[in-house]
């Protein structure tokens, strides 16, 4: 379980909440692919778990879902609020999630766990608030992601500027607990 400065992670995407959508690119194209191998059905109930200013919220809401959007940054969810992207609007962490057992026909999380010190504590905080026969679905970024974010860095100098995300083989065992499907996918932005 790595050590994870929650406070300090809100606090900086809080200072870019204002901006954040303008340099989401990979978020986008992450959220489309994991929105490609969804089933197509209704989720009449949703959570957005690490939801940022609610692109995604707003997504689910345009299709019928209630949404509840979560964050751990209070000026994320401000962001999200002013654009009405959610019917409900929670500061929370996804490693202990503020809500009732069998809550919601999906647990949605776009580039967010990554963020997390133990992905076997978030999955299973995702699972829980799932109904059954709900769906959670997650996206995060695995070991060897953004090598050039890293090596301009370097250049700067030796501190790492950049998460370090999880080897592919850790993020499978936490996924392979609830025996769901799992697929890498590399993203490339130009």
């Amino acid at each position: 379980m790595a050590q994870v400065n929650k406070q300090a992670i809100a606090a900086a995407f809080g200072r870019a909440a204002t901006h954040y959508e303008q340099h989401a690119g990979l978020q986008r194209q992450s959220a489309d692919a994991l929105l490609a191998l969804l089933p197509e059905r209704a989720f009449p109930r949703v959570l957005d778990a690490g939801s940022g200013p609610g692109r995604m919220c707003r997504y689910w809401r345009e299709r019928g879902s209630a949404v509840t959007a979560l964050d751990l940054s209070p000026q994320m969810l401000d962001v999200a609020r002013s654009q009405n992207a959610a019917h409900q609007y929670i500061a929370g962490d996804i490693e202990s999630l503020p809500l009732a057992d069998a809550r919601v026909d999906l647990a949605w999380s776009n580039l967010a766990v990554q963020w997390c010190g133990d992905l076997q504590r978030a999955l299973s905080e995702l699972y829980r608030v799932v109904r059954p026969g709900g769906v959670v679905a997650f996206t995060t970024l695995a070991q060897g992601s953004l090598p050039e974010l890293r090596q301009a860095w370097r250049a700067v100098d030796a501190r790492p500027h950049a998460n370090r995300f999880l080897a592919e083989a850790r993020i499978r065992e936490a996924a392979d607990t609830w025996r769901g499907q799992y697929q890498m996918q590399t993203i490339t932005l130009w």
